[in-house]
Parts: C-alpha cells; sequence; structure tokens
C-alpha cells in the first residue's frame, strides 16, 4: 500500500504545497487543464500558507512571551521574598505590617537553626547538575565543593533557583574526576542551619 503523498506535519505540508505551486501550471499546461480548474486549488494552497506562517508565528511569539513571563515571575518572586524576609528581621517589624503587605503565611515548622538542605547530583551533557530543595523560607543555598586531589571544601556559588549547573572544567581534561558537594540554606547574606549531606559522582570531561 503506497503512502499518501500529501504530508502530515504542517511543515512538510508547506514545503510540499511550495513545490505543488511551483511545478502545477507547467504541468497543466502540458495536459490541456483549464485554469478555472487549477485556480481555485492554488488559491486555496496560497490561503493555508499564508494562515500557516501567522499560526507559526504567533506560536513562536505565545513561546517567547511565556518564557519571558516565567523568567520574569522568578526575578520579582526572588525579589520579593529578599525583602519579606529583611523586613521581618528588622527591629520594630509587627503581625500587623506583615498581615497588611501580605507576607504572612500559614504556621511552619522550618527552624532556622536546624534547617538542611537536600541536595542531589547527576552529569547532564557538559556539566554537572546540582539539585536542591527550596522552602519558601530561605533565599536559595551557598554551594561548596571539593575535587580532584583537593583536600577541602571550597566554596563554588550562591543560587536561588534550582539545580545549579557545574561548568568546570576537569581539573586534568579528559581523566575521570571525583567531584563532591555540600551546602547550606542562605537568607539575605548568611548561611543557615546545617550543612547538608555530602553527595559526590565521578565525571569525565
Amino acid at each position: 500500500m503506497k503512502k499518501d503523498y500529501i504530508p502530515h506535519e504542517d511543515s512538510k505540508l508547506d514545503t510540499w504545497e511550495t513545490n505543488f505551486v511551483s511545478n502545477i501550471g507547467t504541468v497543466a499546461t502540458a495536459l490541456s487543464i483549464p485554469s478555472g480548474e487549477v485556480t481555485p486549488v492554488t488559491g486555496a494552497i496560497t490561503t493555508h500558507k499564508s494562515s500557516y506562517t501567522a499560526s507559526t508565528a504567533a506560536k513562536a511569539a505565545a513561546k517567547a512571551a511565556n518564557s519571558t513571563c516565567q523568567s520574569d515571575k522568578k526575578e520579582a518572586v526572588k525579589e520579593i521574598r529578599k525583602l519579606a524576609n529583611r523586613i521581618k528581621a528588622t527591629p520594630g517589624y509587627s503581625e500587623a505590617m506583615g498581615s497588611g503587605l501580605g507576607i504572612i503565611g500559614e504556621d511552619s515548622t522550618f527552624d532556622p537553626t536546624t534547617a538542611k538542605p537536600t541536595i542531589s547530583v547527576k552529569p547532564t551533557g557538559g556539566h554537572v547538575d546540582v539539585k536542591f530543595d527550596h522552602p519558601r523560607e530561605v533565599n536559595g543555598v551557598k554551594i561548596y565543593s571539593k575535587r580532584g586531589s583537593e583536600t577541602a571544601f571550597t566554596f563554588l556559588a550562591t543560587d536561588t533557583h534550582t539545580p545549579y549547573h557545574d561548568n568546570r572544567a576537569n581539573l586534568v581534561p579528559g581523566t575521570a574526576e571525583k567531584r563532591e558537594y555540600t551546602a547550606y540554606y542562605f537568607i539575605g547574606e548568611d548561611a543557615i542551619g546545617l550543612e547538608s549531606d555530602i553527595v559526590s559522582l565521578s565525571i569525565t570531561l
């Protein structure tokens, strides 16, 4: 059984229609097919190609707008939480102030003295993804790392949105390298709570 000659995928159909319109005139003339039978078809194709172009542009614009919206949302929420934490930590702050601003959430069992991040690592492409949980009470995590022959953990990065991408090349390129990671939550500029469990992996970059 032969396949249908008209593609079902929109982008392939658009290319097919362009070819059809380009060649139908020559074929119709050679076969003495009246233009009255060809014109409705080419007209319908032209209309469809126009709507396809508009639809494709609209989808691209919607995707870009949604991406921008999500990025702006993350930035706005980050800044709101940062200022809200600052306000709540300032002498003179009252529950009435917090209620008026809408920055009082449900009762929480979060204890900043014992809070401990949960992190995990995964090699992804040419980097390591460091994933972490993010309670609403904190701004993010401070990540520390030790790799290869290093004997002590050193500060790697501060991140507010999981995952963090560790794009460093191996100390000895092309050879397997053990990397270890640990983290603390932070509020404002200060690390709080307890150190996460150490997680590790071997990666060759």
